[in-house]
């Protein structure tokens, strides 16, 4: 007897020569098409983020162009009540007066505001901005020592204000701005009178008290102003 051995016979699932050529054409347009469609968005996001650029910088230098002048000017007004004793032998009179400041400041040359970007990035679905803004100052003071002793002084001022914060943008417009860091500092500061070189360390305290004191008034004006606004019409 012979052994029986069935020989199955594997059926061929490979298409035949002209299938085989549309399938390779279809893939190589697919491939076209999807490199076709990145390059579409990559230059959509950049044209997003250059209109959020804009859109920015144009709203941070057109509300710091408003304080151009003394009417519109940042103040500063602080009091401290003072006292001192002179010792006489027995007898301490008691001495006690009251001293004030009051100061303002205002943007010299709104033309000349520079608004620089450090930063610009997508941080998940949100864009994050890191903004330089270079501010020439004018400041007008006067300073009360005491009941007889006053002064009044001007200055022109250098300061640089870093803005952080980050924003949505949703059908063109941008929504939920938020500015995490705001920070104004005095770089430069020049008196118009002589006698001021000697109180330079108070006089700066007081200016960056007064800067200070915007910094939060800041924030919320620009992120009200910032949100909702169109991207598009800035190009």
């Amino acid at each position: 007897m012979y052994p029986c051995h069935s020989t199955l016979k594997t059926p061929s699932f490979r298409p035949p020569y002209h299938q085989r050529q549309r399938m390779i054409s279809q893939t190589r347009w697919l491939v076209t098409l999807s490199f076709m469609l990145l390059g579409f968005q990559s230059e959509a996001r950049s044209d997003e983020d250059e209109l959020s650029r804009k859109l920015v910088g144009h709203v941070i230098a057109s509300h710091l162009g408003k304080v151009d002048s003394f009417e519109t000017s940042w103040e500063y007004h602080s009091t401290r009540r003072m006292v001192a004793w002179l010792d006489m032998w027995v007898w301490r009179p008691e001495w006690k007066w009251i001293e004030s400041t009051y100061a303002r400041v205002w943007i010299a040359d709104p033309e000349a505001l520079a608004v620089q970007f450090r930063e610009l990035r997508a941080d998940g679905s949100r864009l994050a901005f890191d903004v330089t803004i270079d501010l020439p100052l004018e400041l007008k003071a006067r300073h009360q020592a005491c009941e007889w002793v006053d002064s009044e002084f001007g200055a022109k001022v250098q300061a640089q204000i870093t803005l952080r914060g980050t924003m949505a943008i949703d059908a063109g417009r941008v929504r939920e701005a938020e500015f995490t860091q705001v920070r104004i500092g005095v770089s430069e500061l020049e008196f118009d009178r002589a006698f001021c070189q000697t109180m330079r360390g108070p006089i700066r305290s007081t200016l960056n008290c007064l800067l200070e004191q915007q910094q939060e008034r800041l924030c919320g004006v620009l992120e009200a102003r910032l949100s909702g606004q169109k991207l598009v019409g800035l190009r």
